[in-house]
């Protein structure tokens, strides 16, 4: 099996598909390309958040989305997983994309474990969702009410006999399509990262009473700051240990000692 970009008839006959059994029922705007692989048809799409870049790596980049996947029910094992490895390659041959990313919502059941299994990574959860249940129990998104000419107040939605709903955001995945976009993603995700506090240890009173206990002490042969864990130190080093062994009796100075 091998995919094949969808053009002209074929095309059209893929958009009334997804219009009429993929679960948004609609298709995207703008420029796209439809793939078809055995009986699953992937969409790709340009982002309709045109800063999606910068908060995917913190810098400007070329990324395409994978808007629209969809099969029969009772297709073969794994043919999303392969739909979706195949139709990167047919992206790859018309475009030069930087980071492909997709989302999985769990609202609909969906886990996002096809990502997974063709080698995406998990790139977080998008923020809460607000949506409207009818009282036939059907949920509308919020833009239905607010799109275009026609934009209601909660209160006049209310009074349609609509509840406000807060729902899980999506979750996010994404793949990089090179080594510096992998490097970028990299990177952004550990200065998104919370800095890891040290531990004090257990004894950290002690540790600071011994620490001023042995500030001022310096080797008794060469002279220099000794930073040494224990408190009877007297050299730096085991050159200046033997040294001083040769020459007898060994004197700590310490400006600590001295002042006692």
């Amino acid at each position: 099996m091998t995919a094949r970009l969808l053009l002209g008839a074929d095309r059209e006959r893929a958009a009334q598909t997804i219009r009429a059994r993929h679960y948004t029922h609609s298709v995207p705007s703008g420029k796209n390309y439809y793939v078809a692989f055995d009986d699953a048809i992937v969409v790709w799409a340009i982002p309709a958040n045109p800063y999606i870049a910068m908060s995917l790596f913190g810098r400007p980049g070329r990324v395409w989305e994978l808007s629209r996947l969809w099969a029969p029910d009772g297709h073969a094992p794994n043919l999303l997983t392969q739909a979706i490895s195949a139709a990167v390659g047919v992206l790859r041959q018309h475009e030069k994309p930087d980071v492909l990313v997709s989302y999985a919502d769990p609202n609909m059941g969906h886990d996002g474990a096809i990502y997974r299994a063709a080698s995406w990574t998990s790139h977080g959860q998008c923020a809460e969702v607000r949506a409207w249940r009818a009282r036939d129990g059907k949920v509308v998104a919020r833009r239905a009410f607010h799109s275009g000419s026609r934009s209601l107040r909660k209160a006049e939605i209310e009074a349609l006999g609509y509840r406000q709903l807060t729902l899980p955001g999506k979750l996010r995945f994404v793949k990089p399509c090179s080594k510096s976009a992998a490097k970028w993603l990299t990177e952004a995700a550990e200065k998104r990262a919370p800095a890891k506090r040290m531990r004090r240890p257990h004894n950290w009173t002690r540790s600071r009473r011994r620490l001023k206990a042995r500030r001022g002490m310096t080797c008794s042969v060469c002279k220099v700051s000794l930073w040494s864990r224990r408190s009877d130190a007297r050299t730096c080093s085991v050159r200046c240990r033997v040294r001083a062994h040769r020459g007898g009796s060994v004197a700590v100075t310490s400006k600590l000692r001295k002042a006692s």
